[in-house]
């Protein structure tokens, strides 16, 4: 809020209020000694907050979360299906849809952030294998690899609105896709 220019006593006491009642003190109390707390005037002061802060982000439409979603099945088939891949490479490729679908789950609740993170927590795994990635870069299951994390690299960024995180998503990209064709 006062980043954006908005005067603080016009939200100053209502936070100050919030801050009180969910006091670690209070954790013990009920929501009915909590609520006492927590005046009508807080309540819409917290409303007009919510009205005045940018949104941080678009939502993702269902039809791109369900394009993930068959992209990983169908890596998730081609992995299992392999007899031309080693079993090195077959749990890392699990192990990259595990964290995908994982940070599809979470999204209704914690926003596109999961599958920025998501990009983030797949670096170090992916560098540890880049010597296994590189010798199978030609492979149909590293192709739709690269494939499932240029789609989930494009919704994040679709999504996200703080430029920071865009470009840190381009860069995490740009890195992933390095590693899978073997440049770094």
């Amino acid at each position: 809020m006062k980043s954006a220019n908005f005067s603080p006593h016009l939200y100053t006491k209502a936070l100050a209020a919030f801050d009180a009642a969910f006091s670690p003190m209070y954790l013990s109390n009920t929501w009915s000694h909590v609520r006492q707390q927590l005046k009508p005037e807080h309540m819409l002061a917290l409303q007009f907050c919510g009205e005045i802060l940018q949104d941080e982000e678009d939502e993702i439409q269902q039809a791109d979360l369900d394009e993930i979603s068959t992209l990983l099945s169908e890596l998730e088939s081609l992995s299992a299906n392999s007899d031309q891949i080693p079993e090195r490479l077959r749990r890392l490729i699990d192990n990259q849809i595990a964290q995908i679908r994982a940070a599809v789950a979470s999204y209704k609740i914690a926003g596109a952030k999961v599958l920025r993170e998501a990009v983030r927590s797949s670096y170090g795994e992916l560098v540890e294998a880049k010597d296994i990635i590189t010798e199978h870069k030609n492979s149909p299951e590293i192709s739709k690899l690269a494939e499932v994390w240029r789609k989930v690299n494009a919704v994040a960024d679709a999504a996200l609105k703080i430029d920071g995180v865009v470009q840190l998503g381009q860069k995490a990209w740009l890195f992933i896709e390095s590693v899978i064709k073997g440049a770094v």
